[in-house]
């Protein structure tokens, strides 16, 4: 009786949320987006964290984001050493969110509503949002990944994100 109870516990705390279920969407990949922030005026800034134990070359990894006109690429470049961040800002961005960065670029073009994918070679190993949608899942706020879901996804659940407002 306990089992039983116990799994239909689980169900009932899972419905809705697909991180309790959807694991086939993980993908196997050391680098991952860990935040994006959206913020006031042209404040706009994406983190990638290397969770392997190795150094990882960043000319494997390219981000697109989709925009109406079409997508924008980011190549990256450098080395992202083992357990650390690389900061890309946008280049209108407040001068302590450039300092922050590794890269500043004028193709971080987003508002809160273009989804964005984290590419090694052609295959898709991270995503913010949902591609050909329009849905503001980050519009004037900072989305960090919970710890708990340090992994890469080829779809996006919101679940796995702490918002916080600006």
């Amino acid at each position: 009786m306990k089992k039983v109870l116990k799994g239909l516990i689980l169900t009932v705390l899972c419905l809705g949320v697909s991180s309790c279920s959807n694991k086939e969407n993980i993908t196997k990949t050391d680098v991952i987006f860990s935040e994006i922030v959206e913020g006031s005026s042209e404040n706009r800034a994406l983190e990638l964290y290397n969770k392997s134990d190795k150094d990882v070359d960043l000319s494997k990894y390219s981000i697109d984001i989709q925009l109406m006109s079409g997508i924008k690429t980011i190549n990256l470049e450098g080395i992202l050493p083992s357990k650390t961040t690389y900061v890309i800002s946008y280049t209108n961005s407040n001068e302590d969110l450039k300092n922050k960065s590794d890269l500043v670029t004028e193709n971080l073009m987003f508002n809160g509503s273009q989804p964005l994918q984290l590419k090694k070679g052609n295959k898709v190993v991270d995503v913010l949002g949902t591609f050909d949608t329009v849905y503001d899942f980050n519009k004037n706020i900072t989305l960090t990944r919970k710890v708990e879901f340090l992994e890469g996804r080829t779809t996006f659940d919101e679940y796995d994100w702490i918002r916080y407002n600006l």
